[in-house]
């Protein structure tokens, strides 16, 4: 599934090079690209990335740093280059050919990539991503409330993602011009499935309903409508909280400990299908225990927002 890819590093810019490679690779038969790091792994890392810049599309490298690189020329109106992501460790036949030291210290690494290999590959799996999307447009996803229809629609988006990638790659082997796939039809539908979701939040020892609240909030982030009782759920979150008393002992002797579990389970009413279990466990200290309780909750909290966040957003996001 296509990822927003947050944060854009030029500093990789300023050890790639657009210069042309050694003449032992044909440009009749390769594509190459050169790069320049510090450390062998950066350069080749530049290396890969300025070969898949060829491509005019956002490139993804392998440690979530990117570069991007916009192409116009696109017959469609609905694709953009910056719309594609290409991640340099998912283009078959990548290999880096050479890497060596030069005498200033700094490192060169080219990459290759075989022209006829990686087009007999790139059709070939255009032809079984077409095949898939084709079998699932003629079983449309229902927009049923259900988590399950959200899975199947970001499975759908990420093979429309996919297929426009190995497309954008195979038009410029080939000098082909292979239409996209219409990305905005995959959103259209991950949106209508998202929309027909209502989701209900029992949470049970959430004494001040703080908990609860932040968990609303991220879901309505999300986009997930959360049920103010006027609606039938077509979703449920189940969650117990628990908090213990622990005295400090030792030097921790002044100290008292509001130890804390808590699992949230989402359940599927349509077909009381488990979907997934978050937990978390932990304790915070204070010399007094309501505001050893109170830290707690501000950790649970500042876990919902970032751990629970992150494999909700994996799973169910675009």
């Amino acid at each position: 599934m296509m990822r927003a890819i947050s944060l854009v590093i030029a500093l990789l810019m300023i050890f790639s090079s657009c210069t042309s490679t050694s003449n032992t690779y044909s440009k009749s038969e390769y594509l190459t690209g050169k790069g320049y790091g510090m450390t062998a792994e950066d350069a080749q890392l530049n290396a890969k990335v300025e070969l898949a810049s060829l491509f005019g599309t956002n490139v993804k490298s392998v440690t979530a740093r990117t570069i991007t690189e916009n192409k116009d020329g696109y017959d469609e109106s609905f694709i953009k280059a910056s719309e594609i992501v290409i991640d340099v460790e998912d283009l078959y036949g990548l290999e880096i050919a050479e890497t060596k030291r030069e005498k200033d210290g700094r490192y060169t690494s080219v990459a290759i990539i075989n022209k006829e290999v990686a087009s007999s590959r790139y059709k070939a799996e255009i032809e079984n991503l077409l095949n898939s999307l084709i079998k699932i447009e003629k079983l449309p996803i229902e927009a049923n409330g259900s988590f399950e229809s959200l899975e199947k629609a970001v499975s759908y988006y990420s093979l429309v993602e996919k297929y426009n990638m190995y497309v954008s790659i195979i038009n410029y082997l080939d000098n082909d011009n292979i239409s996209y796939y219409d990305i905005r039809k995959a959103e259209n539908v991950y949106k209508e499935v998202s929309n027909s979701i209502c989701l209900e939040i029992v949470l049970s020892g959430d004494e001040n309903g703080k908990i609860e609240a932040e968990l609303a909030r991220i879901l309505t982030d999300m986009g997930i409508k959360i049920s103010g009782g006027s609606e039938m759920p077509t979703v449920i979150a189940e969650g117990q909280i628990n908090f213990r008393k622990i005295q400090g002992t030792g030097i921790a002797s002044d100290f008292v400990f509001a130890e804390y579990d808590i699992e949230i389970r989402l359940r599927d009413l349509l077909n009381d299908r488990a979907l997934f279990v978050y937990t978390s466990h932990g304790r915070e200290g204070h010399q007094d225990y309501g505001s050893a309780k109170s830290r707690a909750i501000a950790v649970i909290i500042e876990e919902l927002e970032s751990s629970f966040r992150e494999q909700f957003e994996d799973k169910y996001s675009l």
